[in-house]
């Protein structure tokens, strides 16, 4: 999960503690948001969110540039994320 789902952790519907406790989790440093002392050791991957998809599909934007063309395809030809385009 990225730092950013860790700092708002308690907002979760589930129990965060007893996930981690059954799968640890693996977190994913964004820019912005301090994870546990664990995330610091992880790589910095870019800066994509499904969040950002969603946005630019709202937009009416095919998200190509922020992923690989067959899987912007994929979302847009099975309208995931709510929002074909």
């Amino acid at each position: 999960v990225g730092t950013d789902c860790y700092v708002n952790r308690a907002m979760w519907k589930s129990d965060w503690d007893a996930i981690n406790e059954m799968a640890p989790f693996l977190y994913m440093p964004r820019p912005g948001y301090k994870g546990p002392p664990e995330s610091e050791t992880t790589p910095m991957f870019p800066d994509i969110s499904s969040t950002t998809v969603r946005n630019s599909l709202k937009q009416g934007k095919i998200p190509d540039t922020l992923m690989h063309k067959n899987v912007a395809k994929i979302i847009v030809e099975k309208g995931l994320y709510e929002y074909a385009v």
